[in-house]
């Protein structure tokens, strides 16, 4: 058992709720998008407020991440007849568990001890329900980015290989090769590298920019960065001019 539910086990009851009051703040508290244990152990809180309720127990299903196979809640004690109310933990056809709902059948203030422990239990079937669609939403959204991002990245290279391979006349296969040797020299992404490339060729003032034409040693040997990833161009507009033609 967590530190978590042995610390609700022997917290004392403070409040006092009516069987109406105590659904109320039961349905307010899984509203509340906490944790699933943090969830529990507040609704289980609640649950207690409730004179007569001694314990609850939630024996969890196959499939229930994160959890032990059973969490239990230990609230009043009582020298009684004790009762227990079961209802099974479901909500739009997941089933999560089952919930014990152990009472003192002479001081438990529940009009339906059977009709309060459907509630509960279909309250932290709805909490777990959102809890698991947020993770499942959060998971879809990371994927959906990381093929945006892949996208983009084979985009950009794209454009990166065909401007290597026209400015520095070399074929598209080394060009894409000069690129991953880039990146890794630089270690910076491959679209990083390519971007770089692309905003080097439109920096040009207006005109062709001058490039010059790499040897094969170069495609896999050693070039300083900066005249790797950027174009070289001529101080003197008209001497660009007349190297482009």
């Amino acid at each position: 058992m967590s530190a978590l539910t042995q610390q609700a086990l022997f917290a004392p009851v403070h409040r006092r709720l009516s069987e109406p009051d105590a659904m109320r703040e039961i349905g307010r508290r899984a509203l509340a998008g906490l944790e699933v244990s943090d969830g529990l152990a507040t609704i289980a809180e609640t649950v207690f407020w409730v004179s007569g309720i001694r314990q609850i127990a939630i024996e969890a299903a196959e499939g229930w991440k994160h959890q032990p196979a059973t969490l239990g809640w230990g609230g009043q004690p009582g020298h009684g007849p004790q009762g227990c109310a079961v209802a099974g933990i479901r909500a739009n056809g997941r089933d999560w568990g089952e919930l014990r709902l152990y009472f003192d059948v002479q001081a438990a203030s529940l009009q339906s001890p059977l009709r309060f422990a459907k509630f509960v239990a279909q309250q932290i079937a709805a909490m777990l329900n959102r809890l698991e669609l947020s993770e499942a939403n959060k998971a879809l959204r990371g994927r959906i980015a990381r093929i945006e991002h892949r996208l983009k990245t084979r985009k950009a290279v794209q454009r990166a290989k065909g401007i290597l391979a026209r400015t520095r006349g070399i074929s598209e296969a080394d060009a894409i090769r000069l690129l991953v040797r880039y990146s890794r020299e630089e270690r910076r992404s491959l679209y990083q590298i390519s971007e770089a490339v692309i905003l080097a060729d439109e920096d040009s003032w207006g005109s062709r920019p001058v490039l010059r034409q790499l040897r094969p040693d170069e495609i896999t040997g050693g070039v300083r960065p900066i005249e790797r990833i950027r174009p070289s161009f001529d101080c003197h507009r008209d001497s660009l001019r007349s190297a482009a033609m």
